[in-house]
C-alpha cells in the first residue's frame, strides 16, 4: 500500500525520457530596410471624406410614441436615446441632434 501511495506523490524520471533535438542555428542575418526606398503611397495616409449630411424631414414627434420615436432617431440620425425618460426630453435630444447637423 504504502508503493502505490509512493508513486502517486513521487514521480519516475526515467519513464518520461525525451530525445532532446538540437537547437536551430539562431539567424544572424538581418534584411536591410531602407526608410527611402518606402514608396509614397504608404507614407501618405489617404484623406478620409465625410460624406455630406442629408436634410432629414422632421415628422411631428409630439403624435409620435416613445418607441417611434427612438426607432426613428436610430434610423435617421444615428442616436440612442432613453427610454425610460419621458417623451419632452426624448424630443429635446432629437432636436440638439438636428441642429448639430
Amino acid at each position: 500500500m504504502f508503493n502505490w501511495i509512493k508513486k502517486l506523490f513521487t514521480r519516475d524520471l526515467s519513464d518520461n525520457i525525451i530525445n532532446a533535438v538540437e537547437p536551430r542555428a539562431i539567424v544572424t542575418e538581418v534584411k536591410e530596410f531602407h526608410v527611402d526606398r518606402v514608396s509614397e503611397e504608404i507614407k501618405k495616409p489617404k484623406k478620409v471624406t465625410k460624406p455630406k449630411s442629408k436634410k432629414v424631414e422632421t415628422p411631428d414627434f409630439t403624435s409620435m410614441t416613445k418607441s417611434e420615436l427612438d426607432e426613428w432617431a436610430k434610423k435617421n440620425l444615428r442616436l440612442e436615446l432613453d427610454r425610460r425618460k419621458k417623451k419632452d426630453y426624448m424630443i429635446e435630444q432629437i432636436q440638439t441632434k438636428l441642429k448639430e447637423k
